[in-house]
């Protein structure tokens, strides 16, 4: 490898752990918060314990809500678990056949925090399983890499939509609203992939699309 290519490789990896991290912190941020809540209930639960030794009776209807709001974080938290399960053993997956509206709706959960720490609404639509031969963790860097940036400039209330097609050159996501310019660090993550960022125009109904390799 010449010593461009060595610095770009680092590079590359650099990019990698730093998203790696920073999916990693924001899942146990969500997984803090469910324990916030458990920890909150359960100091409810001791306080009518103790009023209940004291000769209160103990509110029996109160201590059922406790304890379903304990058990409805528990399935929460077990829920983030296995998202952090799979995004943390990605990186272990070579290609392999994906199907890319799975993946997307996954990619929404992973960033489900972002957006709605800025008012946003994210959907995604698949009519059809479409499938793709790739790594699943670069697909997601790549994903969530564009979804960050149109994070960064829609305005609150607004919707980004994710739609998974196929046309007679190969499958395609497309992502609205679209960037107006493509970062070079996708552009980047696309060659990577194996990928082609396009640009769909049509005012309001403007979109970014990844075409990928047929299977």
């Amino acid at each position: 490898m010449t010593t461009s290519e060595v610095a770009n490789h680092a590079c590359h990896q650099k990019d990698e752990l730093a998203f790696f991290g920073r999916m990693c912190a924001s899942i146990s941020h969500e997984i803090k918060n469910c324990l916030a809540v458990i920890n909150e209930q359960n100091g409810l639960h001791e306080d009518l314990l103790m009023l209940q030794q004291q000769g209160r009776e103990l509110p029996v209807e109160r201590v059922l809500r406790i304890n379903q709001t304990i058990g409805e974080q528990v399935q929460r938290m077990d829920c983030i678990v296995k998202r952090l399960n799979r995004f943390a053993h990605s990186p272990d997956h070579v290609e392999e056949r994906i199907d890319l509206g799975e993946l997307c709706a996954y990619v929404l959960e992973l960033c489900r925090r972002f957006a709605t720490n800025r008012g946003v609404v994210m959907t995604c639509e698949a009519d059809a399983p479409v499938v793709i031969k790739a790594q699943p963790f670069l697909v997601m860097h790549l994903l969530v890499t564009c979804l960050e940036h149109l994070l960064s400039v829609v305005a609150s209330g607004e919707t980004i939509a994710l739609q998974v097609v196929q046309d007679d050159q190969g499958p395609i996501i497309a992502i609205r609203p679209g960037l107006e310019h493509t970062p070079v660090a996708i552009q980047s993550l696309a060659v990577a992939v194996g990928a082609v960022v396009e640009r769909e125009d049509g005012g309001d109904k403007a979109a970014t699309r990844l075409r990928f390799r047929s299977v």
